[in-house]
Parts: structure tokens; C-alpha cells; sequence
């Protein structure tokens, strides 16, 4: 398997033992077998929402291989703008917008996420949905 893309929503449910989604996701965590992928401003929104105690547990987390987190070259900015504007109704941000480009350049489309409303909406650049195993 190549991986698992993973949001921001599941990792601070997950971290987060107060939040309302921890039952939920930490049950499909302990079951699940596989690489987590994800990016840069996910990390970045995770430890912004976890308490700040949970955040340096994250961190570590992830220090330790937790999940391998993807650089965004300069050439993603067109296209990941391109999303946010697609999907402003849905108001998408630079945080899902970066998940769903790179989904399309991995070729990953199982992503772990809280916000399986706004996912189900969105498309890849080249058009493929995403789903969602949680």
C-alpha cells in the first residue's frame, strides 16, 4: 500500500482525548495498518488546534515517523490556489487544497479525515474523488 493521506480533523481527534471524535478515530487508529501521508500546513493546523501539551506529543509523533510529511514546491501554488477558488463555496482552505493536490500527484486517494462533508465534495485536479476510510 502506498499510503493514507491523513486531515487535520482526524489527527486532533486523535491526539486530543476531550475531543468529541477521539472514540471514533482512535477505534479505526488501532486497527489500522498502513503509512500515514500528509503535508505541511496539516501539520502546522494540527499543533495550532491540539492543547499544547497533546501538540509536542504530536510532534514527536511524527519526529518518530508517525506520518511522512510532503514539502510543497513552488509549483504547487497555482494549482492548490486553484482549488481554494474552486471550492470557495465549500470554503475549502490552503490546508484541505494541499491534501487534495497531493493526492493527485501520489496517485493516493484514501485520505482519513473528520470532514468527510467538505471531502466527498471536493475533485483532484485531474478529477478523481477521494475516499474517505473513517
Amino acid at each position: 500500500m502506498p499510503g493514507t493521506l491523513v486531515d487535520t480533523g482526524a489527527l486532533v481527534a486523535w491526539f486530543n482525548r476531550r475531543d468529541g471524535e477521539h472514540p471514533r478515530v482512535a477505534a479505526f487508529f488501532g486497527g489500522f495498518r498502513g503509512s500515514l501521508l500528509t503535508t505541511w500546513p496539516v501539520l502546522v493546523e494540527t499543533v495550532h488546534l491540539l492543547p499544547a501539551h497533546a501538540g509536542v506529543r504530536f510532534l514527536r509523533w511524527v519526529k518518530d515517523g508517525g506520518a511522512t510529511l510532503h514539502e510543497l514546491p513552488p509549483a504547487a501554488i497555482v494549482p492548490i490556489a486553484a482549488l481554494v477558488e474552486k471550492y470557495s463555496d465549500a470554503e475549502m482552505d490552503v490546508t484541505d487544497a494541499s491534501l487534495v493536490w497531493l493526492a493527485d500527484q501520489l496517485r493516493v486517494f484514501d485520505i482519513i479525515t473528520t470532514d468527510a462533508h467538505h471531502f466527498r465534495t471536493y475533485r483532484t485536479p485531474s478529477g478523481r474523488a477521494l475516499r474517505n476510510l473513517i
